[in-house]
């Protein structure tokens, strides 16, 4: 079977930056510690997967539909320094010596473009890797989709199957939409329910399987709300337009069958019935909505308007003067010798770099007591 790497650039790319010393930069001047850490993760994806295509997923600036449903989305991340977005140019320029397109939608996150490609790949004989440090990726899992998950400066990988997921979380991939449902996600800004951590949501989801059984379950709304949450869940994106147009309200009281607001006795009937904490069960059913639309915002989307084309994402189609050329200007010298090395030693058909040459003697004398230094501050580093 052929092997497909998606790389989910920006969180590779915020990970780089991260990870690497932040006055990393060549004797011009210029900050390279994210676009050093990418090439880093890139070689790392090469050696464990060993693909016959490679394409990579960006984000693009300005608001998606996330922004649009839930407007405070993302609203409290910290915006990262600058010095990470002027590098992106760089990591651009980078893939497309390398022959790796570029997919990125407005409107749409890195995320949703892997999930659409995932999506059209599916009939294929082609088993899909997606490369990134970020656990959302792993909703995507599936018979022919793994995660190729980069930890430690990119020095470690773990690969994510079904099974390995299931054995290291007790959780199915589905399992991470309503987990962040359920107990939100700071960085993201979704709000989930209030009050509820990974703990409880874990012990919740592992316990009535999906958020729609566990509100099943709880029957906290009137019969015309719960109608109305049921389309919803049939089309998670029309949360807004539910609320917008009436049939929702955000903040509506628990309420039981007859309009009334829920007693004291039902909320603790429901937690005997469902052996679920008072307070949990009052928390989410005050908090219906508000999940709903969570899981809407945490839900990887799988029909971004693009056209995947598997034949342009074979790799080995570069330059490799270009290559040599702006590893030199960027004054990555090791990393020559480490495509140089990985070559020379690679097994199979497929070599990580092909016609990459190591530097020759004379070039040696040229390496900078600067490198030198930089290059062991690396190796701290990972």
């Amino acid at each position: 079977m052929k092997k497909l790497v998606l790389i989910d650039s920006n969180a590779i790319i915020h990970r780089a930056y991260h990870a690497l010393p932040a006055n990393l930069s060549n004797s011009k001047g210029e900050p390279t510690n994210v676009t050093y850490g990418f090439a880093l993760a890139l070689i790392k994806i090469l050696e464990e997967i060993k693909p016959d295509y490679i394409a990579a997923a960006f984000d693009l600036a300005g608001p998606t539909f996330r922004h649009i449903e839930y407007k405070e989305y993302k609203a409290k991340r910290v915006k990262a320094p600058q010095e990470l977005y002027d590098q992106i140019p760089r990591v651009k320029e980078m893939l497309s010596v390398f022959g790796v397109p570029i997919y990125a939608v407005a409107g749409f996150e890195a995320d949703d473009v892997i999930g659409t490609i995932v999506e059209q790949c599916k009939d294929g004989d082609t088993m899909v890797y997606i490369a990134s440090g970020d656990r959302d990726v792993y909703q995507l899992l599936n018979g022919h989709v793994r995660v190729l998950m980069l930890h430690r400066g990119f020095s470690e990988a773990e690969i994510f199957d079904h099974d390995h997921l299931r054995e290291k979380y007790n959780l199915d991939p589905e399992d991470f939409i309503d987990l962040k449902a359920l107990m939100g996600d700071a960085s993201d800004n979704i709000p989930g329910v209030p009050g509820i951590g990974p703990k409880t949501a874990t012990d919740l989801i592992q316990k009535f399987d999906t958020l729609e059984k566990l509100y099943v379950a709880l029957d906290c709304h009137s019969e015309p709300i719960r109608q109305a949450q049921g389309k919803l869940r049939e089309e998670s994106s029309g949360v807004s337009d539910a609320v917008a147009k009436g049939d929702l309200d955000p903040s509506a009281t628990p309420q039981d069958d007859s309009g009334k607001r829920l007693s004291d006795t039902y909320i603790k009937e429901t937690s005997k019935r469902l052996g679920i904490k008072e307070r949990i069960v009052r928390l989410l059913c005050q908090h219906e909505n508000q999940a709903f639309q969570s899981k809407m915002l945490a839900t990887i989307r799988r029909d971004v308007p693009i056209e995947f084309d598997l034949a342009k994402a074979r790799w080995g189609q570069y330059d490799k003067d270009k290559v040599r050329r702006l590893f030199e200007e960027l004054e990555f010298k090791s990393l020559l010798r480490r495509f140089s090395k990985d070559y020379e030693e690679a097994e199979g058909p497929r070599p990580v770099l092909s016609g990459v040459e190591g530097p020759k003697a004379e070039d040696e004398k040229k390496i900078t007591e600067e490198q030198k230094k930089k290059d062991e501050q690396l190796k701290l580093e990972l």
